[in-house]
């Protein structure tokens, strides 16, 4: 069953990076990694964010202005988190959102009966990736 799931979260968010424009997708010959948040609700899955996104600026590249980290599951992160800030406002407006209510106080709920799945098309660079050698590099011999 687990299967099956991850097989639809990851046929929805490939068919919507699917159906988006050309200008920015990589060239035949380059590749870049996706990832996406989904929201699943009484069995009605939405991407909610996504984005596409390789690498990271050197040391003396970094301002305040730049986005230091472009890693797919960093923006795509970035701006669930700005969903979730616009919802919450959304709530304070209208009194619910797209997937959050309001609570008690100042507080926020989340609707009853959704969640969220996070996909990415490669395995997330840093501690997430940390994994027996065999399991990451198959047959590669790898120097300590």
């Amino acid at each position: 069953m687990m299967k099956e799931l991850g097989k639809k979260i990851c046929d929805l968010c490939n068919k919507q990076y699917n159906e988006l424009p050309k200008k920015g997708k990589p060239s035949t010959n380059q590749w870049t990694v996706l990832s996406a948040v989904v929201m699943e609700l009484s069995q009605t899955f939405t991407v909610l964010t996504m984005a596409t996104g390789t690498k990271c600026v050197g040391e003396k590249q970094k301002t305040p202005y730049v986005i230091s980290d472009s890693h797919a599951e960093v923006l795509c992160l970035r701006l669930f988190r700005l969903f979730l800030l616009e919802d919450m406002t959304n709530c304070l407006q209208t009194g619910g959102g797209v997937c959050l209510e309001r609570g008690p106080g100042q507080t926020f709920l989340l609707k009853e009966g959704v969640s969220f799945h996070f996909y990415s098309s490669c395995v997330m660079c840093g501690d997430a990736t940390i994994s027996e050698k065999s399991v990451m590099c198959g047959d590669a011999t790898i120097s300590e």
